[in-house]
Parts: structure tokens; C-alpha cells; sequence
């Protein structure tokens, strides 16, 4: 029998999504405004904590067949699908085997800068910026048109 830790360590070797993919997810899903409502949708906002546990996430993880932003983390869904084997997506309730599962690199890199918020919000250009937390939101902006994000600072 495979461990969680050994599924875990699979994935993290195998299985890294690049943060422009997400990127381009975010674009495509904010391109789609409903004509008939005449709503454009300018933003998308994504929890740092997992529907799952309602914690942080540690390993941002979601199937490669979901069509949602959103991860949920890694070890809390193998560690529940260990007790009672159902592979279904938190977020999106679709069947997700273990073997479509992916490790988001944007989220990873959001999460490593964000200790004190909870959700983070993309614009169009697949760009990010912080919702609450200590700072404001305003000195937050992450732009993702070099290899390393920017923070725009204004004072």
C-alpha cells in the first residue's frame, strides 16, 4: 500500500502545473461575459484555504479536468480519500482519479506570499492582488510580465 506522503511526493515530481497555464485559465474565464446580462466579469477572486478543511492550504492542488481556479490541499484530499476512496473534486463535485491530479505553481508562489490573507483576487491580464489582510490591498499588485513577480508600491 502507497502512502499519502509517497502520493505526495509523485505528484510534487511529476505533476507541477506552470503558473501561466493558471494564468491563462484566469484569462479565458474572465473573456466570457453573459451578453444577455450585459455583465462583464473583471475579476476573480480565489480562497487560500482549502473547501475541504477549511485551513490554509499547504499543497495547492485540482484536477487537470476541473475547469475552476481554485485549488484545495493535496494531503487533506489523499488523506480522505485513504479512509473512504470517492476522488471527488471539493470544489466542483466531478470525479477526479488520482492520476489527473496536478500541483498548481501559481498558487504555490501566492501562497508563499500571502501569510496574512485569505483570498486573492486575478484581473484580466491574469495579474493578482491581495483582498484584506494587514496591508492594503492597493500595495499588493502582482504582475505577471517577467519571470519575477513585481509589487507595485505606492505611497
Amino acid at each position: 500500500e502507497i502512502s499519502v506522503q509517497e502520493l505526495v511526493q509523485r505528484l510534487k515530481k511529476n505533476s507541477i502545473i506552470p503558473g501561466e497555464k493558471t494564468r491563462q485559465m484566469v484569462i479565458e474565464k474572465l473573456k466570457i461575459t453573459d451578453s444577455d446580462l450585459e455583465i462583464e466579469t473583471t475579476e476573480y477572486k480565489v480562497s487560500l484555504h482549502c473547501p475541504l478543511i477549511r485551513f490554509r492550504i499547504q499543497i495547492p492542488c485540482r484536477s487537470s479536468q476541473c475547469k475552476h481556479v481554485q485549488c484545495f490541499d493535496l494531503e487533506s484530499f489523499l488523506m480522505m480519500n485513504e479512509k473512504k476512496p470517492t476522488w471527488i473534486c471539493p470544489v466542483c463535485d466531478r470525479f477526479i482519479p488520482f492520476d489527473t491530479l496536478v500541483i498548481d505553481s501559481l498558487y504555490q508562489e501566492i501562497l508563499k506570499q500571502t501569510i496574512d490573507v485569505e483570498e486573492v483576487v486575478f484581473d484580466s491580464n491574469g495579474d493578482w492582488r491581495k483582498v484584506g489582510g494587514k496591508e492594503s490591498s492597493k500595495n499588493n499588485s502582482h504582475k505577471s510580465n517577467s519571470n519575477t513577480n513585481v509589487t507595485s508600491q505606492s505611497n
